[in-house]
């Protein structure tokens, strides 16, 4: 660490630092604030902070550093967040942040993006100066770099392509499905960032088959004919009657009794057939006399392709 700086932490305003190679002592009278830069710097260090710390009358304390990184660790670290400041001639700071999908240490590959970030701004007079630092950085995995070296040759890295993404459509436009513990299909997965390590799970459900399209919402379907307890002849589905003519089921999916009303009722699936060969994936919403409703309700809520 060759600097370190401390703004309205405790009852320092402002105190800036320099480090030199060999012994640095921290000298003053008590009270002066020595066992404070020594706590900022446990800060830097992964230490934690209490709500009090920001000075009287301010909204946040900073503290900030400069390291020196030896050269065989330099290839270690990777920028995670990345922070542009540009002052203007105005005496305002601009700042961009941009969050990468993976550490990284490729300078080119962040100045094309920070290409993107920066359409908005108005130079007006000129910018003075500009100022980057990573604000969140992580050690680097050991991997195979010649995969992602002949990917930036061929093509885009798979990162980096999330990256260049993210940056076009917004962070919450990029994410991907992972599994979810439910068994009901609508709650059975979760999206999250494209990069990051997936959940513990308890395992697939590999014994159930699922149709390859669910719907955003399961379809109300008319039943022109059905026996009180089993699956339909024939339905009306989006002004089209299919007549029924294989059926597989039923699987009965409870309701999750511990977020939902015990009122809730319960679904029996199947899965039919028309005579096109046109599978679908359709539900009976409750049984009959079940306390719970009137005469059940039918829905669509997949297709089989």
């Amino acid at each position: 660490m060759t600097l370190v700086r401390v703004t309205n932490f405790a009852i320092l305003s402002d105190v800036a630092m320099d480090f030199t190679a060999g012994f640095n002592a921290l000298t003053g009278e008590t009270g002066a604030g020595k066992s404070l830069i020594v706590e900022a710097v446990n800060l830097l260090r992964g230490g934690r902070a209490s709500a009090d710390i920001p000075r009287a009358g301010a909204a946040e304390a900073t503290v900030e550093a400069i390291f020196d990184v030896p050269e065989d660790l330099a290839g270690r670290i990777g920028a995670l967040v990345t922070d542009a400041g540009l002052p203007d001639s105005d005496g305002e700071v601009l700042v961009r942040t941009l969050e990468l999908a993976a550490a990284t240490r490729d300078a080119a590959h962040i100045c094309r993006l920070f290409v993107r970030c920066l359409e908005d701004v108005e130079a007006g007079f000129g910018i003075e100066t500009v100022r980057l630092r990573a604000s969140w950085s992580e050690p680097l995995a050991l991997e195979q770099g010649d995969i992602e070296a002949n990917a930036q040759m061929h093509g885009t890295s798979l990162a980096a392509c999330i990256d260049r993404l993210t940056v076009r459509l917004g962070a919450r436009a990029v994410s991907r499905p992972v599994p979810y513990a439910s068994h009901l299909p609508e709650r059975a997965q979760r999206w999250q960032p494209p990069l990051a390590a997936e959940p513990v799970s308890q395992g697939e459900l590999v014994f159930h088959k699922r149709p390859l399209k669910l719907l955003d919402r399961s379809e109300k379907i008319a039943v022109l004919y059905a026996s009180p307890d089993g699956y339909p002849r024939s339905f009306r589905w989006r002004g089209n009657v299919r007549e029924v003519v294989r059926v597989e089921g039923p699987e009965r999916i409870a309701p999750e009794w511990w977020r939902q009303h015990s009122t809730t009722r319960l679904r029996d699936y199947y899965r039919v057939e028309d005579a096109q060969g046109r599978c679908y994936w359709i539900y009976r919403h409750g049984l009959i006399h079940d306390g719970r409703g009137g005469i059940p309700d039918w829905y669509l809520q997949g297709l089989w392709g």
